[in-house]
């Protein structure tokens, strides 16, 4: 019995101490950083202008988060392929959910879009960007995305859960 209680305590330690150091944010080149920074910029846009429902701001926004994630990977060229396989892997997620928000309507365009702001909310939780942007988290509709500020304003379903939300990072 002992042996299976020092076992466990033994893998919940090392499990502590894994995950201690898997929250480390990585850190990037210096040109890839602003450019990641502004994307997660122009995904704030985007979020401000699903929240508002203005239509014509959000073809405009997701015109230029979409030339954004294309600058980002075209930056992404001065890193390590290992790392720059991780990041592109995000940004190519992102991109394909956002064209699909282009073309599609009601709950099939929101969860396109509930796709690819999870999709750009891991590019703030695993890369060391500008600590202006916080991670949003809304139980209710299990939605994430990236704003500034500390009121939630929730952009997958700002009619019904608008103030659903919290800061998760």
């Amino acid at each position: 019995m002992k042996f299976v209680i020092t076992v466990s305590l033994g893998f919940l330690f090392s499990f502590y101490i894994n995950s201690a150091d898997a929250r480390r944010a990585i850190v990037l080149d210096e040109s890839l950083t602003q450019e990641v920074n502004e994307l997660l910029g122009q995904t704030v846009d985007l979020q401000t202008s699903f929240y508002n429902q203005n239509e014509n701001e959000i073809t405009a926004s997701l015109n230029q988060t979409l030339k954004q994630i294309d600058d980002a990977k075209s930056a992404s060229l001065v890193i390590e392929e290992y790392s720059r396989s991780h990041l592109n892997k995000i940004l190519d997620a992102a991109k394909s959910r956002l064209e699909l928000t282009q073309t599609t309507q009601d709950e099939i365009r929101r969860r396109n879009l509930k796709s690819a702001f999870e999709q750009l909310a891991h590019l703030a939780r695993i890369y060391k960007v500008d600590n202006k942007y916080r991670i949003f988290f809304c139980p209710k509709d299990r939605s994430s995305w990236v704003q500034t500020g500390w009121k939630a304003k929730n952009p997958i379903n700002p009619e019904t859960l608008g103030s659903c939300g919290k800061a998760v990072k």
